[in-house]
C-alpha cells in the first residue's frame, strides 16, 4: 500500500518507488486524510514524470560529477578527489542515472538527507555530503546544464567543532611511541599548525630555506589564498633532516610520499599512548593553544594558522586571560 499510518504520528505517510532510481522514497504527507495523502502521492508522480519528459535529453548527475572532478583538477586539488571519495560513492548510488532537471530539493532530501540521517551520521558529515551535491550542479548551472540550483539546505553546525589538545606530557609521550618516520611530521605539525593534507603534500619547492619562509600556493590550501609563514629555527632543523631524501616531497616513507597521517601507525601509537580518540588535525589545535599561551595574540594566530573568520580562532581566546588581569581586583 503506497499510504500508510504510522502510530507515532497523526499524518498519513507516503511510500512508492521512485519511477526512474528504484530507490524507496518515504516521507510523511502532513496531513491527516488518507484522500489527501493519496492526492500528495499522485502529485509526486506526476513531478517526476513531468521531470523526466522535460529532460529526457538531458546530462545526468554521473556525468555531471564528471565534469566537476575534471573542473577540480584542473586546479590541482588531488586532495579534495581523494577526500571525497566515499561521497562520490554513495551519492552516486543514489542519484547516478537521475538526469540534473530531475534533481530538486524534495528528491535531495529523500534520497541523500534522510538516507544520512538514518545513518547517525553528524549534521557536520551530511552538510559535507550536500555541499557536494551543490558544488556539482552550480557548475552545471554556470556550463548552463541546468536552469538554475535548486535549493539545498544545510544543517546549522556549532560555530566550531569540539576539540582536544595536548598537554606537555602527552605530547611527550606520543612522541615516544611513535614510529621515527613519522616523528619529525609530528614535530613539524605542531610548529607550524598546518593541516595534514598540507603537510603529507608539502614539496621542497614551497620551501625557501634562505629567506626562511614556507609559501603554500592557494590551489593547494584550504582557504583558496596564498599561505605564507616565516619557519622557526625547531622547523628548519626538521627540513634539514629531510632534506635529500627525496626530489620533490619533504615528508616520505620508504621513498615514497608519506600519505595522510590518520594510519594504523598513527593510531597504535596513540593506544600505547592511552591517548585514544585523538586526531591528528588536533595537533592543529595544540599548536594553536600553545600560541595563544605564549601569549601571541588572535589575530597573529589567525594569519599564521590561514583561518578565513576570525570566530574559528577565539576558542583558543580562553588559554590566555593575561591582559584581563588588570581589570580584576
Amino acid at each position: 500500500m503506497s499510504v500508510f499510518k504510522d502510530p507515532r504520528s497523526k499524518y498519513w505517510q507516503i511510500s512508492l518507488v521512485h519511477p526512474f532510481t528504484g530507490a524507496r522514497l518515504r516521507r510523511s504527507s502532513r496531513v491527516t486524510s488518507k484522500a489527501e495523502a493519496l492526492k500528495i502521492e499522485k502529485m509526486m508522480l506526476m513531478d517526476y514524470e513531468r521531470a523526466e519528459s522535460s529532460s529526457s535529453r538531458g546530462v545526468t548527475w554521473e556525468q555531471a560529477l564528471g565534469y566537476w572532478i575534471v573542473e577540480i583538477q584542473s586546479r590541482h586539488k588531488p586532495i579534495t578527489i581523494s577526500g571525497n571519495k566515499k561521497r562520490f560513492e554513495f551519492i552516486n548510488g543514489q542519484l547516478g542515472r537521475v538526469r540534473l532537471h530531475q534533481i530538486s530539493s524534495v528528491m535531495v532530501s529523500d534520497l541523500i538527507i534522510n538516507p544520512l540521517i538514518k545513518k547517525k551520521l553528524s549534521k557536520k558529515t551530511i552538510n559535507r555530503y550536500t555541499t557536494l551535491v551543490r558544488g556539482v550542479l552550480k557548475l552545471a548551472f554556470r556550463k548552463e546544464l541546468i536552469p538554475s540550483v535548486p535549493y539545498i539546505p544545510n544543517f546549522e553546525e556549532k560555530d566550531y567543532e569540539d576539540y582536544r589538545t595536548l598537554t606537555i606530557k602527552e605530547f611527550e609521550n606520543l612522541y615516544f611511541f611513535l614510529p621515527i618516520h613519522m616523528r619529525n611530521k609530528f614535530m613539524f605539525a605542531l610548529q607550524t599548525g598546518l593541516r595534514d593534507s598540507n603537510i603529507f603534500a608539502l614539496k621542497w619547492k614551497h620551501i625557501d630555506m634562505i629567506t626562511k619562509k614556507l609559501v603554500l600556493p592557494s590551489e593547494v590550501f584550504k582557504s583558496d589564498k596564498i599561505h605564507a609563514i616565516p619557519l622557526s629555527l625547531d622547523s628548519l632543523n626538521i627540513l634539514s633532516q629531510e632534506y635529500g631524501k627525496h626530489p620533490e616531497y619533504v615528508f616520505t616513507y620508504k621513498g615514497k610520499p608519506t600519505g595522510r597521517s590518520s594510519n594504523s601507525a598513527w593510531y597504535t601509537a596513540l593506544d600505547r599512548a592511552d591517548l585514544k580518540g585523538l586526531r591528528w588535525h588536533d595537533l592543529r589545535h595544540t599548536w594553536a593553544t600553545w600560541q595563544r599561551e605564549k601569549g601571541i595574540p588572535l589575530d597573529v594566530i589567525q594569519e599564521l594558522g590561514g583561518w578565513k573568520a576570525d570566530r574559528m580562532v577565539k576558542r583558543y581566546a580562553h588559554a590566555n586571560v593575561e591582559h584581563l588581569r588588570k581589570y580584576v581586583t
